[in-house]
């Protein structure tokens, strides 16, 4: 669990950078390393997605922030 999480962690990180040069500049970061339009820009970006469905389960089950509403 904790590969998945931090590998997870790892992709959430890369595309919120990524998308930041984007808005930011233009400039698309995945798009110089795998080519822009390529199947490994679309599996880049679906490893992003499934990343932060991860996140948002693993938040709805494990509650991990409940100590911070007290």
């Amino acid at each position: 669990m904790r590969i998945t999480a931090l590998s997870a962690y790892f992709f959430i990180i890369l595309g919120a950078l990524d998308s930041f040069c984007f808005g930011l500049f233009g400039f698309r970061i995945s798009g110089e390393i795998f080519g822009y339009a390529t199947f490994m820009q679309r599996l880049f970006f679906c490893l992003v997605g499934v990343s932060a469905v991860f996140f948002i389960v693993f938040a709805i089950i494990y509650k991990p922030f409940k100590s911070l509403s007290k």
